[in-house]
């Protein structure tokens, strides 16, 4: 109706302006019926369109309590009366990456100092290690024991080189090297300019073994954190030795003697490692082989290595 009553319109307009004959609107007179009769049925169309009912207030009530009865029990509506709601899980927290931070120590005022295997040591008054104090053993899970941390947490390139060439001044070094770190990333380790410092080749050199084998121990639960970042803070080339008598140490006063031949085994691996052992028997022992092949193999294969040959 709204339509014809628009089309009528229009058509009152047009012949408003310009009469036509043949349509019997011969005068601007008669241009006022369809002028009048199209608004009369624009008017009705458009009040005839209403918007639909809405359903009274006790309706909709009635209809939810219909639909609510309809539905399935919703496990939360199972969950006992005083029990706790379960808690999403939460994703671990995402490191942030390190920057190399601490001030630089004077030129020429750092010295290299030897272990007893006469490997070089950082000076502990330049180097004595540095701890990042987010990572805790409470989350070395999330942390260090994670695929990819030390790459999230690594400082920028451009830091360490700079860093590097400061820390190269002040340890006198002009031959090429490594910037390391001491207490290393996959420990636990800062980016502190007191957890750097140039070390000299080969690279990969023994160290980075001592770090991946402590690494594994920490993950395993073996050898608690704090005492693995001790430990290769003070000496690198002993950590992992004191590190693994250690655990074997409390492994054995926590477990009780089962026999004479267990007691035993529990002493020997407690004990100390000797001068010059370089792995750790699968049975306990200690072997000083000088090379890789061959070596426990009498006495079940290597569990640990001390110093790899």
């Amino acid at each position: 109706m709204a339509v014809i009553g628009f089309l009528l319109f229009v058509l009152g307009v047009v012949t408003l302006i310009r009469p036509i004959p043949r349509l019997f609107i011969a005068t601007r007179r008669h241009a006022l019926f369809p002028l009048v009769a199209g608004f009369i049925l624009m008017a009705a169309g458009t009040g005839g369109t209403s918007a639909p009912a809405q359903p009274s207030s006790a309706t909709a009530a009635r209809q939810a309590s219909t639909a609510t009865a309809s539905q399935p029990a919703s496990p939360a509506s199972e969950t006992p009366t005083g029990a706790a709601p379960s808690q999403p899980a939460t994703s671990p927290t995402v490191p942030v990456r390190q920057h190399v931070t601490g001030s630089i120590p004077a030129p020429s005022s750092c010295h290299y100092r030897k272990a007893a295997d006469g490997a070089e040591l950082p000076d502990p008054q330049c180097t004595p290690g540095a701890t990042d104090p987010r990572v805790t053993q409470q989350d070395i899970a999330q942390t260090i024991c994670r695929s990819g941390y030390t790459s999230e947490v690594r400082p920028a390139v451009e830091e360490t080189d700079k860093a590097k060439q400061e820390l190269m001044l002040a340890y006198g070094q002009t031959q090429p090297n490594e910037l390391d770190h001491l207490i290393p990333l996959e420990l636990g380790g800062s980016s502190d300019v007191k957890n750097l410092w140039p070390e000299q080749p080969p690279s990969p050199n023994p160290k980075d073994e001592v770090e991946n084998e402590l690494h594994a121990l920490v993950c395993s639960g073996k050898v608690q954190l704090a005492v693995a970042q001790r430990l290769i803070a003070t000496d690198w080339t002993t950590a992992l030795s004191k590190a693994v008598a250690g655990g074997s140490s409390s492994a054995a006063a926590s477990s009780p003697s089962t026999g004479s031949s267990s007691s035993q085994q529990s002493s020997t691996t407690s004990a100390t490692a000797p001068a010059g052992a370089t792995a750790i028997c699968n049975d306990g022992t200690f072997s000083s082989s000088q090379h890789a092949q061959g070596t426990c193999s009498r006495h079940g294969g290597v569990r640990t290595w001390l110093k790899h040959p």
